[in-house]
């Protein structure tokens, strides 16, 4: 089909002849109708358009240029280990100061169980995409930073390949405060949702809070700040004075950072 291609940008005007499979078949540029050369059929055909990815829609919706800059990669990240596409989960040692930071996180509310493993989850597509939407609301708040926390986040073992590669599916959870992503101050919050499994899985993740308000069952979106469709808050609390819970509605406004396994 590449050499379809080439005559159309050659001349859009031909007719052309090629078959797929075993069916022979004639396109023609000008109204853009392929016709199956034995029974007849036609049909209309469009050029597959590019690929974009969720790094230009993001790049797209900012109107200033200044926030298109992302930034580096983090600076503890294994720079031989970032793939082109997808992402690696690299093991922590015990003894790095990184796990034992991470360690201390989840022992505050879980001291009673051992952790098998600590991974760090290097995606630069997600990496990007999360420094673009932190950006964009800066840029919504005036230059103000945007509040952002380390937040657990429980699940069944069968997911966590998915969430390393395309995030977290903000349409999938629960909706005591809306229907988005929920993670937790307290890793104990988040052990009740890791699956019924010896070795359970919980994730650390960076999450872009913002300015946040009382969720409620039926928020498919955070609600507006002043009534409007515009101005709206960036994600929900159970208790806007002390939350513990937290739920954000666009996946770009999370990263997941960090892989605890345990027992």
């Amino acid at each position: 089909m590449s050499s379809v291609r080439k005559l159309f940008l050659g001349n859009n005007k031909d007719v052309v002849e090629f078959t797929a499979g075993s069916h022979s078949y004639s396109l023609s540029f000008q109204d853009m109708m392929q016709t199956n050369k034995l029974t007849g059929m036609k049909t209309l055909v469009c050029r597959r358009p590019r690929f974009v990815s969720a790094v230009d829609v993001l790049t797209k919706k900012v109107r200033r240029p200044v926030i298109q800059n992302v930034g580096p990669i983090p600076d503890n990240w294994e720079k031989k280990q970032i793939p082109e596409t997808g992402y690696s989960r690299i093991s922590l040692q015990s003894s790095s100061g990184e796990f034992k930071e991470v360690e201390a996180l989840f022992c505050k509310t879980m001291r009673n169980f051992d952790i098998v493993n600590i991974e760090r989850i290097q995606n630069q597509s997600l990496w990007e995409a999360f420094q673009l939407q932190k950006n964009q609301m800066r840029t919504k708040n005036r230059g103000r930073d945007v509040p952002e926390l380390r937040l657990f986040h429980g699940t069944d073992s069968k997911s966590v390949n998915t969430i390393c590669h395309n995030n977290f599916d903000c349409r999938t959870h629960g909706m005591a405060y809306g229907k988005g992503s929920y993670f937790a101050r307290d890793a104990k919050y988040s052990h009740d949702h890791t699956g019924d499994t010896d070795v359970r899985a919980m994730f650390i993740s960076r999450v872009l809070v913002g300015d946040y308000t009382k969720g409620s069952f039926d928020y498919c979106q955070p609600p507006s700040k002043d009534g409007g469709d515009i101005n709206l808050y960036d994600s929900c609390v159970d208790d806007v004075m002390d939350p513990t819970i937290f739920v954000v509605f666009e996946k770009h406004q999370i990263y997941p950072e960090y892989l605890i396994q345990y027992n």
